[in-house]
Order: C-alpha cells, then structure tokens, then sequence
C-alpha cells in the first residue's frame, strides 16, 4: 500500500476513509477486524524558538559549500524538519498546530532513521544538516537552490555521502509493503480430540503469528463446557501467550455426557504497535510547515471478527465384563457353577450357569456389583466368598475370578493344652483358632481331655491363649499350623507354665570404660506411680531386689560415686510375674574435672583468717567428708563429688564465740573453684583462765567465794 501526503482542511475525512478501507482489507483478507484505534498523545500545538543560523565550512569536506539553512527547535528543547517547500520562511518563534499524520513512507523514513534516532558524525548540528537535506532532496528541491552546486551521487563523500544514503533507502521505502498491525492463526483440523487416558478432549495445534504488535496475544473463550482449559505446547495453563507461542484447548470429558456433541469458540485478541510522525503548520501562507524530529507510539486492538469454533463427539462409551469361574488348582475354567451379580442395592442383575469359557455382561451402569456362587460345581466345595467389583465407565474391561476347591474327605484337628512340666492335659485355658484372613473360626476352654475340631477348610490357621489356666502364666507363642485335605488328623500343642511369685530383679552399677561394679552411688527405684520403693548406696556387688510386683519401674541415681559424673539417665524396666530375673545396668563415667572448694575462716571484724577452728564438711545425706582445725590460710578441698554440701564449726577458736552458722554451698562438675566464708566474733566476757592472774590469787578468791556462799545459806537456814 502506498500512502499519499495528505493536505488541507479535508485531513479528517480522509482519514476516517483510510481507516475504513484499512478495516475492510483486513477483514476480507485476514478474517479479523480493527477497532479501538489509540494514538499516543501528540501536542495539538508546539511553539518554534527563534531562529537560529547554523553556519558552514567554506570548503565543503563538512558541510555542503555554499548552502546553509537554520536549525528549527521547539521550545521544549526537542528539534523539528522542514516537509514543506525550502523556499518557504522559518516559522521561529511562531506557535505551531497539528496538521496531520506524515503518510509519505519516503518522507516517514527520513525522520525514522535521521537524527537524533541515528548519529552520521558524532555533531548534532551536522547530523540535523544532513537530515534535513535529505528530506528537501528527497522533493528534489535543492537543485539550483543557494548555490546548491553539486548533485547527490553514490560517489559523493563527506556529509553528502549520508544524505545521498538517506534519499536512497527513503525512495526505496516509499514504494514498499506497509507492514500493517495483523493477527495470523495457522490451524488443520477443527475436531477435538481424546486425549490418552481420556479425560480431555484436545484441539490440534493451533499456531498464532503476530506482525507489528506488542507480541503479546490474549485468548478469551466466548462459548465453552464449564472447566475448559487454554495451554500452551510445555501444557502450562495460560490465557496470555507470546507470540509464536502454540495454543492447545482441553474440554474435560467428564462434563460431556457419553453420546453427545459439542463445540469450543474462542477469540484471540492482541494490541498492534506502529510508530507515526506528524506535521505542524504555522497556518501563514509562505511559512514552512515543521515535522518533529520524534516518532509517537499508536496502538491498535486486534481482536478476531468470528470466533475461531472447534469441535468434538462423546462416543457412547459400552462397559464390559469378563466373569471366569475356575478350579482353584490348574486355574482352567470350571462349568456348571450357578452365578449371579447383584449390583449396590442387593439386586440380581445376571444370572447364569458357568462353561467352558469366561461369561461376558456388557452394557452394565457404572458402579459397584457383587459376584456370589448359589450352586457349586458337581464335585467341588460350594464357594462361600463374595467379590465385590467395579464397573468402570471409561469401556475398559473388567476382570472378575472366582474359585472353587475340589471336594475332599473332613478335615481334623486335634488341640492339646499342656502342663509344659508334666506334659499333662490342663483345663481352664480360653484358646481360639484364626484362619489366615485373621478371622476367629474357633474359641473355647479347655478341659482335661484334648479338643478336637472337624471340618476346617483346607488352609493356614493360628493357636492363641486369651486367658491363661489359674496359677500359670498367660502363653504368648503364637501357634501355625495346616489343615491338610487329605483327613488325616493335625496335632497342635501349647504349653503353659505356672507362675513363679517371687520376683527377682539384678540392678549393676558400672564404671562405663571397665564395665566393674561401681560402689559409692546414691541409688533409688521408683514405680509407675512415681513412688520410691528401694533406696541404697552401690557395693562391690550387684544390688538384688526379691518380691517387686510385676509392672514397670524406673531406676534413677541420685548421687555419683567420689570421681564420677552424676547419671543423668532414667532407666526404664519392667518386672516379670514369671520369675525371671530382671537385669538392669546403669554407667558412670570418670569425673574429668577435678571439683575445688575453698573455705575461709575469718575474724568478722577485720576479715583476716582465723586459725584454731575446727570446721565439718557434710555431704546431703549427712555424711563427714572432711573436717580440719582451721590455720592463718583458707583450707582446700578438692575432688568432691558435684552436688549440696553445708559448712559447720565444731570447736571455735580460743577467745572467739561457736558460729552457729549451717552454711550451704554446691560443688559444681565443671571444675570452677568454689568459695565458702564462715565468720566468728570475739568474746565480749574474758575467762578467768585467761587474765594476767597468779594462781594464788586464784586460789585465795576461790576460798572466799566458797566460805561466802557457805554463810548465806547458814543464815537462810537458821535465821540468824
């Protein structure tokens, strides 16, 4: 399509007319229609800033010798070009309106790819030069022009080399395809169809090209069955595809009924991407009209003008069933078994008697059936099993087989509860038989004779006791056995054993590396309840425990031999009523760390140590771990047992009072040093012993003292 320049005040007119025969083609052509025609804001008016000269080399290796002409710039600092007659004014500083879009696909090019969208030489002002030039070459107006002296040839160098390479491709442009905004769909067949497991019908491929778009297409679907999918050729789900990008539809066949047709429209929409100039016009005669040096963005929605329809069929979908009675051990179909199938409401639905062939039902409603046999074949055990099975809707078949065993001589069983001791019958055991499906097939309680059973069916069974004969222990072997058609007779034995009352539990504590007795541990069990039943400190030997009630217990340490780190551990066992001896082991690992402890005996008026004393170190059950007469420097202790302690004073020191002080400090394991102060007062009252006295004066007072009192009573007594 060649477009035209489009003049004067008919511009909207012809527009419109463009517009539609636009729509017209593309609607023959292509099945599709344009509407919704948007243009990226373009200015009604733009205003020219004064002229300004753009000058030249005089000696034409730059600009063209002899020919110069202003630079035209907008007032918003963007450049336009002169699409008018070159012998028309400058309109500088003169507002300008919007005239209309530059159609010309010559004069279109040389704005497109001139400056600024493209650099010839680096100078702005030559490239706007050699753009503008060409645009006036292109209208051959320049010969003869401002001493215009030399044409534009192939063979032309400096600027004029570019502006002949601008008017070249221009004029090739002119008379080229205009590349109108377009949506291409490239399908085959329109029937959909099933996919392989059935559950969608899938359209063929169908292929979308864009041209001169955003490369974006969108799919609606304008009639559709409910859950209909749109996927691309990976099988993601989208309704936005790229362009190129395949376009499959998926109907789920589950909302077509079997037998029945239907149809998938859908529309494909995209927005068209071009990129126009416009002309400005002072609108004075003699002035020249002005382009932008700019492109403006329009886009056009494409959307389809019929919706692109697809179609599919359900085909009526019959069910099968294939129903094979056979002989349980050569597994070849057995005839003269009268079978019937009833579906989930307990209704017969087919009854027959098998053959020599499999019996095939078509056509049953999709659901849950049973099979059940009301007559056995002559000679063989009448199947009492009831199959349940189910009818697919997909027409797949469906395999059903039941068996029947041959008849054979009764079966026995002969059951011997025991005395595991004396090997005699014992009574008073609730038993029960289970067949291999779990099923209970027998119970009872024996007696003083041993039970017999008849009639099992051939198979694998289990003994088990229930409940254990008064005065042994409940039997938890689990017995197997077979039951063989040939009628000879199947011993079972169980043996019980009488319970012993007196429990036995062996509790060892040992060094974790040596696996020796380990003495000096603080020990304790406690029941399920929590309760403590024995406490004891470990031995050189293995701590036995006689008489605990069956049950669970724990034993726990509540303080760690001398050298060795306190168990953390709680050790869970249980106590057996059977008499078995239950062992328990618990370790302790070497203490590491060597504790240190530091206790100071000081005067409590001036701190200082205070020798003399004799102090008691007590562990938490009471025990003396260390005692000592304190000396001018603080006692050290070191490998206590992490754990509680108390500090008390036995003997003060001469002239000082008792301390009556229980002091309590920790050991810690981790070997940290630690610090206990106890402090004494001095004696506010002097002994005699220690005044600066002769032992004769002592003497003498004691004498008085003696005779003093001696007269006091006297006198009380008597009176006088």
């Amino acid at each position: 399509m060649r477009r035209q320049i489009i003049k004067g005040g008919d511009y909207m007119k012809n527009v419109k007319k463009i517009i539609l025969m636009l729509v017209v083609l593309v609607s023959v052509f292509t099945g599709f229609s344009l509407v919704d025609v948007k243009a990226e804001t373009a200015p009604n008016k733009l205003k020219m800033k004064p002229k300004s000269q753009l000058y030249y080399y005089s000696n034409g290796t730059n600009y063209i010798s002899g020919y110069h002409f202003y630079r035209k710039q907008f007032t918003d600092g963007t450049y336009g070009y002169c699409v008018s007659n070159i012998n028309t004014k400058v309109p500088g500083g003169m507002t300008l309106k919007l005239k209309n879009q530059i159609t010309d696909m010559g004069l279109d090019y040389i704005i497109k790819n001139g400056w600024p969208e493209k650099s010839f030489t680096g100078n702005n002002k030559k490239d706007f030069y050699i753009t503008q030039s060409a645009i006036w070459e292109y209208y051959d107006q320049t010969k003869g022009t401002h001493n215009w002296n030399t044409s534009f040839t192939a063979k032309s160098t400096g600027m004029k080399k570019y502006v002949y390479e601008l008017v070249t491709a221009a004029k090739i442009a002119k008379n080229a395809e205009v590349k109108e905004p377009s949506i291409t769909l490239v399908y085959g067949d329109t029937n959909m169809t099933l996919n392989a497991d059935k559950s969608y019908f899938v359209s063929k491929e169908i292929g979308v090209t864009l041209s001169e778009t955003t490369g974006v297409y969108t799919v609606t679907l304008v009639e559709a069955p409910e859950g209909t999918l749109l996927k691309n050729e990976k099988g993601e789900v989208k309704t936005e595809f790229n362009d190129g990008e395949k376009l499959f539809v998926h109907v789920p066949a589950s909302s077509i009924k079997d037998g029945e047709s239907g149809s998938v429209s859908l529309k494909v929409n995209a927005t068209g991407l071009t990129y126009v100039t416009y002309r400005y016009t002072p609108g004075v005669k003699n002035y020249q009209d002005i382009s932008p040096a700019k492109k403006y963005r329009e886009e056009t929605t494409l959307t389809t003008e019929k919706p692109l329809v697809l179609n599919f069929t359900k085909d009526k979908i019959v069910t099968k069933v294939k129903i094979s009675k056979q002989d349980i051990t050569s597994k070849k179909e057995l005839p003269g078994a009268m079978l019937s199938i009833k579906d989930s409401t307990g209704k017969v639905v087919e009854q027959w008697v098998s053959g020599n062939e499999p019996h095939y039902i078509e056509g049953l409603p999709a659901g849950e059936y049973t099979l059940g046999e009301a007559i056995a074949p002559e000679g063989y055990v009448l199947s009492t099993e009831t199959i349940k099975f189910s009818v697919k809707a997909d027409g797949s078949v469906t395999n059903v087989v039941m068996y029947n065993a041959k008849e054979t001589k009764v079966t026995k069983v002969k059951v011997s509860k025991q005395d595991i001791a004396s090997k005699e019958e014992l009574p008073g055991a609730s038993l029960e038989i289970k067949d291999k499906n779990g099923k209970v097939v027998e119970k009872w309680v024996s007696g003083n004779e041993p039970h017999y059973i008849e009639g099992l069916a051939v198979g694998e069974y289990t003994l088990t006791e229930t409940q254990a004969p008064s005065g042994y222990v409940l039997s938890t072997e689990t017995v197997k056995f077979s039951v063989k058609a040939d009628g000879s007779v199947t011993n079972v034995v169980m043996y019980n054993a009488k319970e012993v009352k007196v429990t036995k539990v062996k509790i060892s504590k040992q060094d974790i590396a040596s696996k020796e007795e380990l003495p000096g541990a603080s020990l304790e069990i406690k029941d399920s309840n929590g309760k403590v039943v024995e406490k004891w400190v470990s031995g050189n030997k293995a701590h036995y425990i006689e008489g605990l009630p069956a049950g669970k217990y724990t034993l726990t340490e509540t303080q760690a031999p001398s050298g060795y780190v306190l168990s953390s551990e709680t050790i869970e066992f249980e106590v057996k009523a059977d008499g078995s001896v239950t062992s328990v082991v618990m370790y302790n690992v070497k203490d590491t760390k060597t504790t240190k402890v530091k206790v100071s005996k000081q005067d409590i008026t001036n701190k200082k140590e205070l020798p003399g004393a004799t102090l008691v170190i007590k562990d938490k059950n009471g025990k003396i771990v260390d005692e000592w007469v304190s000396t001018d420097a603080p006692h050290y202790i070191e490998g206590l047992n992490p754990g509680d302690y108390t500090l008390t004073e036995k003997i003060a020191p001469k002239g000082y009072t008792l301390s009556e002080e229980t002091i309590t400090f920790t050991v810690k394991a981790d070997g940290s040093l630690t610090s206990v102060v106890m402090m004494n007062a001095p004696q506010t009252e002097v002994p005699i012993t220690d005044m600066n006295v002769s032992p004769m004066v002592i003497i003498i007072a004691s004498i008085l003292i003696t005779l003093g009192t001696g007269m006091v009573v006297y006198y009380v007594k008597f009176g006088k």
